[in-house]
């Protein structure tokens, strides 16, 4: 069942009320739990002003010293022959750019372990409010308190860590740096004139983390994997990226890099197997409107009824995808123009619609420049010679063709692939000649 021809009715839907569990205080909403629709706008509006091209042309030169130091990162272990696991390195990258992009601050998850626990605590934030939604009844016995006591423990540590955060950048000034807390701090509800306050503020960092964090990291993790395990697409792509550019400094957002249109096609087909969100956006027909049936697929969905389809499971759709757990990139630049068309009405790694993910343009900036830089510096592969190593984070789908395996927590939540890097000849002075520009 595609997006475009899902229902026979189309009456007004709304997030279903399972997101109100994940509220951390009656009051208080963000982007991801607000039901009504008049104040996602103003959240969304809100945000956008952090993560919109201005923005992001604006934050490239911090974001592109922290992909540097990821680069480096990976060079080192050329040098020492170590085997890199892409989940941890690529966490650690998109969490210190979130980090500077939310509070102007550098978490430097990528060159210390002070702060890395961050991690583990929005982990825990994130199984608890998984498992909120899929048994709503849990928030008001407590019980899975009961059962997992480590959760309080390790989510309040992230927590006062996001507070920690917001204090600091409080006390620099308002506009101080130009970052996501700069936009915010002023902002006022058009309509009751209503500022943000402090919990606000902190329940939006406590969405805003994980969405602007993990979801890129997981687009990016699964490039690396798939790449890994489909050489003829990775050579491809590499002699794109290095026929296209004449030095790693020229990689950056523009004319040059959008012109790599099988690079897009090698993110978007990795996006399409394994997509960063894992879960099914649940919507609902309000149990007050009885003024027009829902009819999906022929049959009558009851008002209060939470419906969805799993992007994963549209993703993986013959109808849509054939050979549909193959990693072909080449599907989407060698189809017929309806076949295309068809394609792109199903694919919808980052949701779609009012509540689809805003920072869509920064996840395939970030994801882009990384990869691209990874391959104009470097060469990788999968450690062949320890079985246990290189199967590290993969299963078998139909017909033997390999998958970063990803659990659902809302996001996807994997581990590996494990990989070997080795410097290329041509390029690795560069590395040492640009570390001065960072």
């Amino acid at each position: 069942m595609g997006r475009t021809k899902s229902f026979s009715t189309r009456p007004k839907l709304y997030m279903s009320r399972a997101y109100l569990v994940t509220q951390p205080f009656p009051d208080v909403f963000n982007l991801f739990n607000v039901i009504e629709k008049r104040l996602h706008r103003v959240k969304r509006r809100l945000v956008g002003q952090g993560i919109n091209d201005k923005a992001m042309r604006d934050f490239e030169p911090l974001m592109l010293a922290h992909i540097h130091t990821f680069v480096k990162g990976l060079a080192k272990s050329s040098e020492e022959q170590s085997i890199v696991d892409m989940t941890d390195r690529c966490r650690y990258l998109g969490f210190d750019i979130i980090g500077q992009l939310g509070f102007g601050t550098a978490l430097d998850l990528q060159t210390s372990t002070k702060n890395r626990f961050m991690l583990a605590g929005m982990d825990t934030s994130n199984f608890r409010s998984n498992l909120y939604m899929q048994f709503p009844l849990l928030k008001k016995m407590g019980m899975e308190l009961l059962l997992y006591p480590f959760i309080l423990t390790s989510q309040m540590a992230y927590y006062k860590k996001l507070r920690d955060l917001i204090v600091a950048r409080r006390a620099e000034g308002k506009h101080a740096r130009k970052d996501l807390y700069s936009f915010v701090v002023d902002a006022k509800d058009p309509e009751t004139g209503e500022g943000m306050r402090l919990r606000d503020i902190w329940s939006e960092a406590a969405f805003f983390m994980p969405a602007g964090g993990d979801t890129t990291s997981t687009a990016l993790t699964g490039v690396y994997f798939y790449l890994s395990r489909y050489p003829q697409s990775y050579n491809r792509l590499a002699h794109e990226i290095r026929t296209t550019f004449t030095s790693g400094s020229e990689i950056r957002n523009g004319t040059k890099l959008s012109s790599c249109i099988y690079f897009r096609a090698c993110i978007d087909e990795a996006m399409r197997i394994t997509p960063p969100i894992a879960t099914t956006l649940w919507r609902q027909l309000p149990e007050s409107d009885n003024q027009q049936p829902l009819i999906i697929d022929g049959q009558v969905i009851p008002p209060g009824t939470e419906v969805g389809v799993n992007i994963y499971s549209i993703h993986h759709n013959e109808n849509y995808f054939p050979d549909s757990y193959n990693f072909k990139p080449e599907r989407w630049l060698d189809e017929s123009p309806e076949r295309k068309k068809l394609m792109h009405d199903a694919f919808t790694p980052f949701s779609i619609g009012s509540r689809g993910c805003g920072g869509k343009a920064m996840a395939y900036q970030e994801v882009t420049i990384a990869i691209a830089k990874t391959l104009w510096y470097l060469d990788f592969q999968r450690p062949m010679r320890n079985e246990k190593a290189d199967r590290w984070g993969e299963t078998i789908q139909n017909g033997g063709k390999p998958e970063l395996a990803a659990m659902d927590q809302f996001g996807s939540v994997h581990a590996g692939p494990n990989l070997l890097f080795t410097l290329r000849d041509a390029t690795s002075h560069e590395l040492l000649e640009i570390d001065s520009q960072f």
